[in-house]
């Protein structure tokens, strides 16, 4: 059995939502890409692209622009991981957020978001196993 400890708990959902992936050369545009949220924790989210492959690559930033729970988020984040894009259609990819960038509001808003949608999803946090 294969299984993945995570620091944090993670909810599994399916939101829709915009993800703008600035490229590394200023030179090009940043690209607004629709995305698929299909878990999300409080640091960060699980997704796919839909519409098709684009080229990612780990430690892209982006920004995540999501609604849920009544509230629209905003959020910066770094990519974390691409799965390899032959075997993943559509693509899958792992954000992990930046919520120190956000303002206060927004942080706090998502924070009371995310604390209940665990709880009200019975998720509870497991402690990493030991190496």
């Amino acid at each position: 059995m294969n299984t993945v400890s995570r620091k944090y708990p993670r909810a599994a959902i399916d939101e829709p939502g915009v993800m703008t992936v600035r490229a590394s050369d200023p030179k090009h545009p940043a690209r607004r890409l629709s995305i698929a949220i299909r878990s999300i924790s409080c640091e960060g989210a699980g997704l796919v692209l839909p519409e098709g492959r684009f080229p990612l690559e780990r430690r892209s930033t982006v920004t995540m622009d999501f609604r849920a729970g009544g509230h629209r988020f905003e959020i910066p984040g770094v990519i974390v991981w691409v799965a390899d894009s032959a075997a993943s259609v559509p693509l899958d990819v792992g954000v992990r957020f930046v919520l120190a960038a956000v303002p206060n509001e927004t942080r706090q808003a998502y924070a009371h978001w995310i604390v209940d949608l665990l709880q009200r999803r019975g998720v509870t946090a497991q402690a990493p196993a030991h190496r």
